[in-house]
This record gives structure tokens, sequence and C-alpha cells, in this order.
């Protein structure tokens, strides 16, 4: 992909799921970059988030796994979904994705675990999945599928579980979209 800033056009690698979120081609878009300055040239990598290029600045800091590894991992796996498997040291799900196997999974969960449970406390942030039933990760699915950005259904959840936790999912949805009504849908 090609970025235009101010009529300087810069070659940038995205992760298939970063590139099929940016809006149509023309209009403006905020990317986070990675820039990566190495001895046989300059890579400029680009993310739709600030959660995918952290991602992918931790998976490139794992021994044998490189930027292109590290592209197709996130191209596969939203940065929340990586962050889960890692932290609960699920290697199957890394396998899966090709090119990495049984030894670069494990080598990633280990390398990456107490990473990855750093960066979730300090963004205050504890994955969906773990702290909560099924009525609230299928809210956090179905504020997704409304249009909302997923790091945003997620905290919109996460807030309406803990001032009801007893709320069913029509209670938990009804919650977060009062929460989310000042917000802009992605």
């Amino acid at each position: 992909m090609t970025l235009d800033v101010n009529g300087v056009g810069y070659e940038l690698q995205m992760p298939v799921s970063s590139l099929s979120r940016l809006p149509a081609m023309g209009e403006e878009a905020v990317i986070f970059t990675h820039l990566s300055w190495k001895e046989d040239g300059i890579s400029l990598y680009g993310f739709d988030t600030i959660e995918a290029r952290d991602a992918f600045r931790m998976l490139i800091s794992v021994s044998g796994v490189g930027p292109k590894m590290a592209l197709s991992i996130l191209s596969i796996l939203p940065p929340r979904e990586l962050f889960l498997h890692i932290a609960n040291n699920e290697t199957q799900r890394l396998q899966s994705i090709h090119g990495i196997g049984k030894k670069t999974a494990a080598r990633i969960c280990l390398d990456l675990r107490d990473k990855i449970k750093r960066f979730l406390d300090a963004v205050h942030v504890m994955p969906v999945a773990q702290t909560t039933g099924a009525a609230a990760r299928d809210a956090v699915s179905a504020l997704v599928n409304l249009g909302y950005r997923e790091v945003d259904a997620e905290r919109a959840v996460m807030e309406a579980v803990s001032l009801n936790a007893a709320a069913d999912i029509q209670g938990i949805l009804k919650q977060a979209l009062n929460l989310l009504s000042p917000l802009n849908k992605s």
C-alpha cells in the first residue's frame, strides 16, 4: 500500500485486518506506524490502532518472529484475541497460523506472557472473555456487529457488567449502548 502524506508517498506494509478497516481511497485516515531501519533497508509498517502496533512490536521482539510473521499473525488474530491466547498459554491457536510451529508458538507465549499481562494491566482492561460470562461476550460481539470498535465495545460491556453483574444480555446491551452513545461508530 502507498500512503500519501501531503503529496509524499510512503510504501507501507499492513496486516490484512487493518487494511480492511481503512476508509475509502481518497479519504483521510489515521495510521499508527512502526519504522524498521536495518542494513538492508528501511521498512514502514502501518496499523489502524495503537493496540495493533503495540502487538506487532511485542511480536517482533520474540526471537524467530520477524515482521512478515507478525503481520500474518495480526491479519488473523485481532490484538485482544492474540493477547488472550498468549496470556492463557494457548499455543494451539497460534499453531493454526501458516508458518508457526509448535516451538515458535511456545516461544511467543513464553516470551510475551508477562509483557501481555503488564500491558493489559496498564490499560486497565481485562479481556471480557477472562472476566465475565457468555452474556458479556455475546454483548461485545453484538456491539462489534453494530459497527462499534472492539475496544470500545469491550470497555462499555465491562462497565455495564460492573454496574449490574446480574444483568442478562439485553440489560448489558442497553447499558453499554447508553455508555457508547456519545462515541462515534468506526
